[in-house]
């Protein structure tokens, strides 16, 4: 298990007092004589979070040139790098994860003007179309495996960079730059369904694995609040501001973990059908391919900024057939699904180890709460 830690909490002195409080104690709240408030303000969110936003801007572009290769399409590789390349996004994320990224482009390139894909002859292929999607020689998305990686690589990298080069000076401006890089604004709105300021990127996740009456998504909203709170309340309020700092961090990767959860989930329901067609093929090796990017990417921040620890991380993308750096074998699941599926059930109770989730919490993470509460 990774025990997250700033260097800010480090110079704090007392580890008891850390390890002593409960996650969901609001005593200091009482004790401290500030009043916590249940909505988040900033007017100038916009500029403190100005450098954020264009980063989750660059994404957006990025992610849109990487689909212009889905239904058929070709596309080239300058109109791919040309929202990568020196740029703050990629500055932002993870060494290792731009490796996958820069391995990735050029295959989303040579898939796209392959043709159809062909399950039964991979890996040895180079990849292709499949129903409105492209898949990489060894059966994975290639656009989901971009896209949802970065939430964890680049955006959840970015905000424990912040947060580790600001220690207890960290402030309100900077706790602004966290909620971009979350993808939401201070509305929160707890949706991407709503017409003013939908959360995107992880919030948008986050949001659909958060039913109204609370859990991850309202969690990060308390202690994005708490911490913008004791940050303006001055340093006195330090090891408040930390530790609300420090719960944050855990509910963000629990977000992303649970978000894998999910798409494991769907995996497994679309391929075990019997015969399953074309299109739940497509619909399943999809939902998986965001799954292996949900994952891949928190497993590639620093072991010191995650609860994931490497031995975890290697042993849950292992059983998803998608080990971190290596050739992925994930056309198994299409070509050997009989076999092959439990190995995504071992990952999922893996992943329930790991973060501790109850049996209740892992059934939640099957639903989009988003659209079965239609808020």
């Amino acid at each position: 298990m990774r025990t997250w830690k700033t260097a800010a909490l480090l110079s704090l002195g007392s580890m008891a007092f850390f390890t002593a409080c409960d996650d969901d104690d609001d005593d200091n709240e009482v004790s401290s004589g500030i009043v916590i408030p249940t909505e988040y303000v900033s007017a100038d969110f916009e500029t403190n979070a100005a450098a954020e936003l264009t980063m989750t801007s660059t994404l957006g572009s990025f992610t849109s040139a990487m689909k212009a290769a889905d239904k058929g399409n070709t596309v080239v590789i300058g109109d791919l790098t040309a929202n990568w390349d020196n740029t703050t996004l990629k500055t932002a994320t993870s060494p290792s994860y731009q490796g996958v990224v820069d391995a990735e482009l050029p295959r989303l390139v040579t898939a796209s003007g392959s043709g159809n894909y062909d399950w039964s002859t991979a890996p040895n292929n180079d990849g292709g179309h499949f129903e409105g999607r492209v898949f990489n020689p060894y059966g994975l998305e290639c656009v989901q495996v971009v896209e949802k990686g970065l939430f964890g690589a680049a955006l959840y990298n970015e905000a424990n960079r912040i947060i580790n080069t600001s220690g207890t000076s960290i402030t309100a401006a900077d706790i602004d730059r966290l909620v971009a890089l979350f993808g939401t604004t201070p509305a929160f709105p707890n949706s991407d369904k709503v017409d003013e300021n939908p959360d995107k990127y992880a919030a948008k996740y986050a949001a659909r694995r958060t039913p109204s009456s609370g859990g991850l998504y309202l969690n990060m909203k308390k202690y994005f609040i708490e911490a913008k709170t004791y940050a303006e309340a001055g340093s006195s309020y330090n090891s408040q501001k930390i530790m609300a700092l420090d719960n944050l961090m855990k509910e963000w990767e629990k977000a992303l973990a649970a978000t894998t959860i999910n798409y494991l989930y769907a995996t497994v329901d679309k391929l075990s059908q019997t015969s399953p067609d074309d299109a739940t093929i497509e619909d399943g090796m999809h939902a998986y391919s965001e799954g292996v990017g949900f994952l891949s990417g928190v497993s590639s921040v620093s072991v010191n900024d995650r609860m994931l620890s490497d031995e975890a991380a290697e042993h849950a993308l292992e059983h998803m057939k998608a080990p971190f750096g290596e050739a992925a074998t994930s056309y198994l699941f299409v070509t050997d699904a009989a076999n092959e599926l439990s190995e995504l059930t071992t990952a999922l109770d893996e992943l329930q180890d790991v973060y501790s989730f109850s049996d209740e919490d892992m059934e939640g993470f099957r639903k989009n709460w988003v659209k079965e509460e239609g808020r």
